[in-house]
């Protein structure tokens, strides 16, 4: 997968506007595209990705939300948006698959805004943002690419599986059970995405709207027994598939400033303001 690209799609992931690439950086590490019946397409498109492997269906009766006293998927919402406002900071680990492979790490988020992910795959490679700034380390051409951002709650990088994240969503799409207000597998053979980490048993939020923003036009939440966020799967404007699995979440660590505070190499080639200018 080209480099230049996954900083593309991880910034689509994150709520980022297109990346402005320099042409510099482009043709160090652009490979050619490839060639399709009919011409020519991007290589990818659409952030990070992986996994595989494919499990059980839930056994025995599901459990319905009406169970825990969720009348509509609304109100699953607001009880989400409750767990996660009880957050001061969380861990969990990460995984994002997409059609061009995978990524493994570890995210953390304190709050209001610092976020970290802490890649074990692709090793040493990083994004950290602190609501104000976006760093992204990119070990393959030991490049920095930096972004002064603009609003803090608009383009901050926090993902929608925070209390932040889960605000846009109430805001921006219509909500819905994606079939029946049940419990099911997460890596059962009818639901949405790959086969990733354990079994687990959910329940699945649909969020849709006819004004694709932020980068996606549709997301499906799979919302587990505690009310956290165990996948994502969203389809991106250019209709990909794009997954995150959180698992092993632990909140209320009291992260401290140094969990958040990584540095390239001092030799590693900076690009500012890669995305937008910021002036």
């Amino acid at each position: 997968m080209p480099i230049v690209q996954s900083v593309v799609r991880k910034c689509r992931l994150f709520r980022l506007p297109r990346p402005r690439i320099p042409k510099s950086a482009r043709s160090a590490a652009e490979a050619p595209a490839v060639q399709q019946s009919g011409g020519s397409r991007r290589i990818g498109s659409a952030v990070l990705g992986i996994l595989a492997a494919a499990v059980l269906l839930f056994v025995g009766s599901a459990v319905s939300a009406q169970e825990l006293e969720l009348e509509t998927a609304s109100d699953l919402l607001r009880r989400v948006s409750q767990e996660y406002g009880g957050f001061e900071d969380y861990t969990a680990s990460i995984v994002m698959t997409t059609e061009n492979g995978r990524m493994e790490g570890m995210f953390s988020h304190r709050k209001p805004s610092d976020m970290l992910i802490d890649f074990t795959d692709p090793e040493d490679q990083f994004i950290l943002s602190d609501g104000e700034y976006l760093r992204i380390y990119v070990p393959r051409l030991n490049t920095t690419l930096t972004q002064r951002l603009q609003q803090q709650t608009d383009a901050a990088p926090a993902g929608f599986a925070t209390e932040e994240g889960l605000s846009l969503l109430r805001r921006n799409y219509s909500v819905a059970f994606q079939s029946q207000p049940e419990f099911t597998n997460v890596n059962g053979s009818d639901a949405p995405g790959e086969a990733v980490g354990p079994d687990t048993d959910v329940v699945h939020l649909l969020f849709d709207t006819s004004r694709p923003r932020d980068g996606f036009r549709q997301l499906v939440l799979a919302i587990d027994e505690d009310y956290r966020i165990r996948r994502i799967v969203g389809t991106t404007e250019d209709y990909e598939s794009v997954q995150i699995d959180f698992m092993d979440v632990e909140p209320n660590q009291g992260l401290s400033d140094s969990r958040f505070e990584y540095e390239s190499p001092p030799d590693a080639s900076t690009y500012e303001d890669f995305l937008f200018d910021a002036d």
